[in-house]
C-alpha cells in the first residue's frame, strides 16, 4: 500500500509538469522548464534525495515552485520513491 502511495507522489510531479506544458496561458515557459529540471534532478539523477534537494537549493534560484517541491519531499512522513530507471 505505501509503495502505491509513493508512486502516486512521483506521478503527481510528472502530472504537474505535464499540466504546466499543456496550459501555456497559465504558466510561463521559464516556470515549466524550472519544474521540469527540478523533477529531473530528483528522479533521474544518481544522487539520493537529500543530496538532490541540497543541490536544488544551491543551484536553482529561490521560487515558490522550487520551495514547494523541496518542502513537500522533506515533510513527507512516508518518503517518496523513484520509479524504474
Amino acid at each position: 500500500m505505501s509503495r502505491l502511495l509513493l508512486k502516486l507522489t512521483e506521478i503527481r510531479f510528472a502530472t504537474l509538469a505535464e499540466y504546466c506544458r499543456n496550459d501555456a496561458k497559465r504558466f510561463e515557459k521559464e516556470r515549466i522548464d524550472e519544474i521540469h529540471n527540478i523533477y529531473r534532478v530528483i528522479y533521474q539523477n544518481s544522487m539520493n534525495f537529500s543530496q538532490a534537494l541540497d543541490y536544488i537549493e544551491k543551484e536553482f534560484k529561490q521560487t515558490p515552485d522550487r520551495d514547494y517541491i523541496i518542502e513537500f519531499i522533506r515533510k513527507s512522513e512516508r518518503g517518496v520513491i523513484r520509479g524504474p530507471r
